[in-house]
């Protein structure tokens, strides 16, 4: 659809234009149709070297160099965004019970769970590390040191 607008708006230059778009700006590569907004190519734009110096500046920037996008967009009067209400939907829990799906959950949930101790303890003997070898710190902020400099079989 991009390339579809792209070539209208390249036979018809001086046509106004008003894009719109079911979904969200998500990412900076999915703009490319929207040349007219005076984001990319211009000696007055913020990226004068192109659509791509956009996207790069962007993608390096992450998510919040794309909120920093939208809400330059708002400001302008270029981009509105509406949701959708939720007035007058509902919702209703229903509790299926099936023995079968159940023990597989819980056996699933236990092996997890030593999954996971065993992966705490062995951050404490300093036995798992990144790639360099490094000690990875656990969710409290502690390290073990690690010798060796590949994760050498450990988990």
């Amino acid at each position: 659809a991009g390339g579809a607008v792209e070539a209208l708006q390249a036979k018809l230059p001086g046509a106004r234009v008003v894009y719109c778009s079911a979904t969200g700006v998500s990412a900076a590569r999915h703009l490319g149709y929207l040349g007219r907004l005076g984001l990319w190519g211009g000696a007055l734009s913020p990226f004068p070297g192109g659509f791509e110096e956009f996207v790069a500046e962007v993608e390096l920037g992450g998510v919040g160099m794309m909120e920093l996008v939208a809400m330059h967009l708002k400001q302008e009067g270029s981009l509105v965004c509406r949701t959708l209400s939720f007035g007058g939907c509902g919702f209703e829990s229903v509790e299926a019970s099936d023995p079968t799906r159940e023990r597989a959950y819980d056996a699933l949930a236990k092996a997890w769970s030593l999954v996971f101790r065993e992966l705490v303890d062995a951050l404490a003997r300093g036995e798992v590390g990144d790639s360099a070898g490094k000690a990875v710190k656990d969710q409290n902020g502690e390290s073990g040191e690690s010798d060796s400099d590949d994760l050498g079989g450990a988990v």
